[in-house]
């Protein structure tokens, strides 16, 4: 068990080296997948995807932040420049709440068409 941890290591060591362009070092977010996802085994690729894609999330962040007014970034821009990351999720579940909303209103649209043309329809002439 140690030797497979000390290899892990020197492979995200030797990862690191090929990859000079990464941003941030490859220990700690594949400590954080593994968190996630015990027992899987990692790609090499999907380490350096997963690096390469923080890496963007973070310029995309850091050029939001920079567009305050004034010369110290403080939460507020932090918070400002996160929320469309963290407002996915409940963006996702108010999508889920209109469309069942509507498929409630689709029902009662379809109930009232039917009632109507059973009143109105031609069949009673």
């Amino acid at each position: 068990m140690e030797d497979d941890k000390d290899n892990n290591i020197e492979d995200e060591e030797k990862l690191e080296k090929e990859n000079k362009d990464l941003v941030f070092p490859l220990a700690p977010i594949v400590r954080e997948i593994r968190r996630h996802s015990e027992g899987k085994m990692i790609s090499s690729k999907v380490k350096i995807a997963t690096n390469q894609f923080l890496s963007k999330i973070l310029t995309l962040i850091s050029k939001e932040m920079a567009n305050t007014r004034y010369a110290m970034i403080e939460m507020d821009d932090f918070r400002r420049a996160t929320l469309p990351y963290t407002f996915v999720k409940q963006l996702d579940k108010e999508k889920d709440r209109i469309i069942v909303d509507m498929e409630k209103m689709r029902m009662d649209w379809e109930t009232k068409i039917e009632e109507f043309k059973r009143k109105f329809g031609k069949d009673e002439e």
